[in-house]
């Protein structure tokens, strides 16, 4: 479940709804009941828990940690000594 209506989190909770992978609350305090009934729902619906792992295979096949990884040693060999690193 997802709320708020500040910064980036509006964003957040329509991503969360759109995706499938949880409920949009639609509000910035969500009352109790609201929570604890969202919680339910995604606890007893299998959708919310297949959509969760369909995103975790997307985000699992995507290789970000490989990319990442050849990102960081492209940048370590380009890196050129700064003044105070050279030896005196």
């Amino acid at each position: 479940m997802a709320a708020g209506k500040t910064e980036d989190k509006a964003e957040v909770s329509a991503r969360v709804a759109h995706t499938g992978v949880g409920i949009d609350l639609r509000t910035h305090r969500p009352k109790a009941g609201q929570v604890r009934a969202a919680v339910r729902q995604v606890l007893a619906e299998p959708r919310y828990a297949n959509a969760a792992r369909r995103i975790q295979d997307e985000i699992n096949a995507s290789g970000r940690e490989d990319h990442a990884a050849e990102l960081l040693e492209q940048l370590a060999l380009r890196r050129q000594p700064v003044a105070q690193d050279v030896p005196t």
